[in-house]
Formats: C-alpha cells, structure tokens, sequence
C-alpha cells in the first residue's frame, strides 16, 4: 500500500517535470541555486533555508498545475470564478517564487560579492 503512494507521488512528480514548462523553469532556477551554493561554500543554515524555498516554490507550481488541470475537465468555458481561482493559483506561484528570490539573494549576495572580489 505504501508502495503504491510512493509510486503514485512519483509520478506525479514526473508528470509535473516532463509535462509543464513552468516547473521546468524552476528546476532549472534550482540548479542554477545549488551550483552557486556549492561553489560559494555557504553554511549549513543556509542550505536549510534554500532547500525551504526551493521546495515551497516547486510545490507552489505542483498545486498550481494539479488545480489547472482539474479546472479544464470540469469546464473549458469560460468562467469567472474559475478564472479567479487559476490567478489565485498563479499568484501563490508569484509569491513563493519572490520570497525564495529575496531569500536567495539575502544567503548567496554577500558570498558572491566575496566570491567576485568586490
């Protein structure tokens, strides 16, 4: 049985990645995140409180797609309410997505100015 929940997560997660571009993108921010991480030597901390951001961000734009998805088989006329909840959707993306920018540049700024001899 747990198996199985594994499984189905799993999947989900593989949909995500081959299936939407926007998660894409941020895999590809994460990438860009963890290279300079490695390569600025940053502490412990603060790969705790990047693995946070990155996390809360890709499973922003999870929920995001997951509620798109079940939105277009319920209808693809267009409805306001649904409207709106797709944009509250893409705004909670939006958020995440700016607080783990302010939270990357607050831990990485000061090594990488360091790091450039500046």
């Amino acid at each position: 049985m747990w198996i199985q929940k594994f499984g189905n997560a799993a999947r989900g997660i593989k949909v995500a990645v081959r299936g939407e571009i926007s998660f894409f993108v941020h895999l590809f921010a994460t990438t860009m995140v963890i290279l300079a991480g490695a390569v600025l030597g940053i502490t412990q901390m603060a790969w705790c409180l990047l693995t946070l951001c990155i996390a809360l961000v890709l499973v922003a734009e999870m929920l995001n797609t997951a509620i798109e998805r079940v939105c277009q088989v319920i209808t693809r006329e267009n409805n306001p309410r649904i409207r709106d909840a797709l944009d509250m959707c893409a705004g909670a993306v939006l958020m995440a997505s700016m607080a783990a920018v302010i939270v990357g540049m607050v831990l990485l700024g000061r090594p990488l100015l360091i790091w450039l001899g500046m």
